[in-house]
């Protein structure tokens, strides 16, 4: 097991737990909001389907790189979670599909 490997898994499910503990407190006591406007809560309304899937996937991925799985099929989850429809390696925003 690598040192990064660890660190990299530390960090994804930090990010999911803050993530759901954000939409936790969002939905029940209301403290995250910046405003208390109606524009502001239907732009935020739109996002919980999408960060729950970026959830699913940084646990998958954490829990992955935990492991120490280092076969190609058991990083799906990592993939996922990081597409963010930027091609690095070409330097230009690609279509996600």
């Amino acid at each position: 097991m690598k040192r990064s490997d660890r660190i990299l898994s530390s960090l994804l499910l930090l990010g999911a737990a803050v993530t759901i503990a954000y939409w936790i407190n969002y939905v029940v006591a209301g403290d995250v909001r910046v405003v208390p406007d109606l524009w502001y809560s239907a732009f935020e309304d739109a996002f919980p389907v999408a960060d729950g899937w970026m959830c699913l996937c940084m646990i998958g991925a954490g829990i992955g790189f935990w492991r120490g799985k280092r076969r190609p099929h058991h990083h799906r989850h990592d993939v996922l979670a990081s597409r963010t429809g930027h091609d690095w390696r070409r330097r230009r925003a690609t279509p996600m599909i």
